[in-house]
Formats: structure tokens, C-alpha cells, sequence
């Protein structure tokens, strides 16, 4: 753990008594960090009225957490559709982050049926992990359908998170 940027020092000319001083510093990790707590030391070294020399030491845990890179390609999505017909959307979702995405769930959102219900639970995907989906949807009314495939699942710190790819299906009534 480290500075985002500049120094690590701060300086402060005088805290009157009963007086708080608020100061920040944005921290960052190295990219190949781990998922862990690290240890963190904040050093006081300061003066009183009459110039004796004190010090002081606070130790913290800092907790880090590992962003998440869900991301997905080769999308295949059915453009045209018969109602009452199935059409298959397709996809790859890889987990390019560093650390484990869990509980991932895949759903559709819109005038559509699925082969897999309301939605398709898929586990954890581990970092660099990848697989494909494979969804059959059936139109159920006529027109233009706007659509949503929608990815939920949740970080290492248990944060919900969602990602979404609209799509457009053209609809035609099934022939009689």
C-alpha cells in the first residue's frame, strides 16, 4: 500500500489546543497486489509550546480489495424472432480482474420467455476464467422488443454489481 501520488509526510505548523486537523492521502496498490489486509504505521513526531520533542505511533489495518473486470465478447444476439419461437443468444464472459467475482447470475429482461426461467446462476468465475452462455429466448408479442441481457454478481467485499447489454429483437406475429 502507497501514496496514489506525491509524499507520504504532511506537515502542520501549530494545532491549538481542543483543535483537530483533518488531513488525506489517496493510496493505491501495486497490480499484482494480494487480496489481504496490510499493515499500516502512522508516525507523530511533533513539539509542545516549549519545544519538547514527542512521538507517537498509530498502527491501522487497511484492507484491500481487488477491482473487478467482468467483461463480455462474441455476443451474438438474435435480431429477428417469431413470436413463440425460440431464437439462442450466445456469448463469452471472461473475469479479468484479479480477484473472484461471486455468485454470478445471467437474466434477460423484456416481452421474452427463457430456457432457463427468470434467470441462470453460474457460481464464482476465479480470475482469468472464462466460459461461454448460451440462453434460448422466445418472443411473446409482436413489434420491436427492446431487450436486456443483465450479468449480477458481487465483489470480494460483497458489493452488488451489475452489468448490462441492451439488444434489439424485430418481431413478427408467427404465421397462421
Amino acid at each position: 500500500v502507497m501514496p496514489a501520488s506525491g509524499s507520504n509526510s504532511f506537515y502542520v505548523a501549530e494545532i491549538a489546543p481542543n483543535e483537530t486537523k483533518t488531513l488525506s492521502l489517496q493510496m493505491t496498490t501495486k497490480y499484482d497486489t494480494e487480496k489481504t489486509t496490510y499493515p499500516l504505521a502512522l508516525n507523530f513526531n511533533y513539539e509542545d509550546s516549549k519545544a519538547n520533542p514527542y512521538t507517537s505511533t498509530v498502527d491501522l489495518t487497511i484492507p484491500v480489495f481487488l477491482p473487478t473486470k467482468f467483461t463480455l465478447q462474441n455476443q451474438n444476439y438474435p435480431e429477428t424472432g417469431i413470436v413463440g419461437q425460440g431464437n439462442y443468444l450466445s456469448l463469452e464472459y471472461i473475469n479479468k480482474g484479479k480477484g473472484t467475482i461471486y455468485n454470478l447470475t445471467a437474466s434477460i429482461e423484456g416481452n421474452v420467455q427463457t430456457d432457463v426461467g427468470s434467470s441462470s446462476y453460474i457460481g464464482n468465475v476465479e480470475s482469468g476464467r472464462s466460459d461461454s452462455l448460451e440462453i434460448m429466448i422466445t418472443p411473446m408479442e409482436a413489434g420491436v422488443q427492446n431487450c436486456k441481457l443483465v450479468f449480477t454478481y458481487e465483489d470480494a467485499a460483497g458489493n452488488q454489481l451489475r452489468t448490462e447489454e441492451p439488444f434489439v429483437m424485430t418481431v413478427e406475429e408467427a404465421p397462421q
